[in-house]
């Protein structure tokens, strides 16, 4: 296994390099939507087709990646994620590159 840090808005892969891509509460740190829907083109771009798109981060930013890309499935992942109370909980944007 290998780690790497990059720029997640340009990732140094190929197209379809990956069967999975995770983010953490990572993208909404992106100060510009612009910025913010790049990263998730990048994730989108290194899967390979049937690859999966795991994004957890706050309920309004996982809709609006999931509105972006025009698919996915988002499911509220309850108390043990609130950030303050139930008004800044993390949702779970799960979608899947077609093939």
């Amino acid at each position: 296994m290998e780690v790497r840090t990059a720029d997640m808005t340009a990732l140094p892969f190929a197209d379809g390099s990956f069967d999975v891509v995770t983010s953490a509460l990572a993208i909404h740190n992106i100060p510009s939507p612009q910025g913010r829907y790049r990263a998730v083109d990048e994730a989108m771009r290194v899967l390979r087709p049937g690859g999966q798109l795991l994004v957890a981060d706050f309920w309004p930013m996982a809709g609006k990646y999931a509105a972006h890309i025009g698919q996915g499935t988002l499911r509220r992942l309850g108390p043990g994620y609130w950030y303050g109370g139930p008004w800044l909980g993390i949702t779970l944007l799960h979608a899947v590159k077609e093939s």
